[in-house]
């Protein structure tokens, strides 16, 4: 695909002729277009009602050796999220957020463009303790119940419309990697902390029903620092014995991470550790994860560099993954044992354009992914192109 051979070009030319459309009005009714449909907080039935899509498309190019040190390539492009959402609060201490995953794209593995409903994202209803009973010892104290992102690595817990990174780390991906579980939660906190306890089913992620069967006890931390730093833990454990059977594929894992934030310059530090406990094909064991990703800002809310080197390791032959997207998913095209092995190191360097704040951007990156396999070294190079679109 000659696409990705002309994506500065591209990146620079689209950035610029967007930029300079006059008097920014697009970007002010994008803006608009998230606003509240309905907003009334006298009313005791429906306080506000809005509604939001996610719309995500990118473009690749990988070349590549596979585990004998033959050479292989292919480029393609993906819708990669098309994700409509809506969110109500009502009867003054509830909350419905919802949204629905609308396409699965799998050209990356020579697979088809599916646009039908996939399964839900978020189906969470919250209730708000605090404001119910008044209670001032906390900001935050709220209970909620349905279908909720797993939130493990700091990079876990951020939306798709914030990280700035075009996929997140592998190592963010092996503990959280987009599992949307059922279950509960509640949310404890006072500036500057906050607590989250959390019990989920891991069967069935795309039901709504829950399961004695296979839980899964999850807590965070998060603690703000100072004006500039903070610090996220969070560990989940599986009580399932066969941690192959459920959504989760591992028997504990956790994080401590680092972040540093202060107007041009920004760090994230990540130590994460897990055990996949039994699974077959040498891919149990516990591993560890490293992530370091400095970023900064060229133009300040416009033009952001960043750099991302993630390491993965485990003694076991397999218990460590490559990103499926774009590594993993070679299998369809060479010998790369699925993305799987040992040991992985990649390294990460992109550019981003905000178009119009985090509504739009522009993103464009590299990455060089070095997988030690049973049957040898996969090397890959991958440039890419994202267009990130909330409204």
């Amino acid at each position: 695909m000659r696409l990705i051979a002309a994506t500065p070009i591209a990146f620079l030319v689209f950035s610029h002729a967007v930029s300079a459309s006059p008097s920014g009005d697009w970007c002010e009714t994008l803006k608009a277009s998230t606003s509240y449909l309905y907003e009334d907080a006298e009313n005791t039935i429906i306080q506000s009602f809005k509604i939001g899509n996610r719309l995500h498309w990118q473009a690749y190019h990988l070349n590549g050796k596979d585990q004998a040190g033959n050479s292989f390539h292919h480029s393609d492009n993906e819708f990669r999220r098309f994700r409509p959402s809506t969110k109500i609060a009502f009867l003054r201490y509830f909350t419905l957020d919802l949204s629905a995953n609308l396409v699965s794209d799998r050209h990356f593995a020579k697979g088809e463009t599916d646009w039908q409903f996939q399964n839900y994202g978020k189906s969470i209803l919250t209730f708000d303790i605090r404001n119910l009973f008044e209670i001032s010892d906390f900001d935050k104290l709220a209970f909620s119940y349905g279908r909720q992102k797993l939130s493990v690595t700091y990079e876990g817990m951020q939306s798709s419309d914030r990280f700035i990174t075009i996929e997140r780390s592998a190592t963010a991906n092996m503990l959280s990697g987009g599992r949307y579980p059922t279950g509960l939660n509640l949310a404890v906190g006072k500036m500057p902390w906050l607590l989250n306890f959390g019990i989920y089913n891991g069967i069935d992620e795309k039901s709504l029903e829950a399961s004695h069967e296979g839980l899964a006890y999850f807590v965070s931390f998060d603690y703000q620092l100072s004006d500039s730093w903070a610090l996220r833990t969070d560990v989940i454990v599986n009580n399932l014995s066969e941690t192959h059977q459920n959504i989760f594929t591992y028997d504990w894992g956790g994080s401590i991470n680092l972040i540093y934030d202060k107007e041009s310059f920004g760090l994230l530090a990540t130590l994460a550790l897990a055990d996949n406990g039994s699974q077959p094909a040498g891919r149990g064991g516990d591993y560890y994860g490293i992530v370091i990703m400095p970023w900064i800002w060229i133009i300040p809310e416009k033009t952001q560099l960043v750099f991302q080197y993630n390491r993965l390791e485990s003694s076991q032959p397999a218990a460590i993954r490559a990103n499926t997207r774009y590594l993993a998913g070679s299998q369809a095209f060479a010998p790369v044992n699925s993305g799987r092995g040992d040991q992985l190191d990649t390294f990460y360097l992109g550019i981003n354009q905000y178009l119009c704040s985090k509504k739009l951007r522009l993103m464009v990156g590299a990455e060089y992914d070095i997988l030690r396999t049973p049957g040898g070294h996969v090397e890959t190079l991958t440039t890419s192109m994202a267009i990130r679109l909330s409204f």
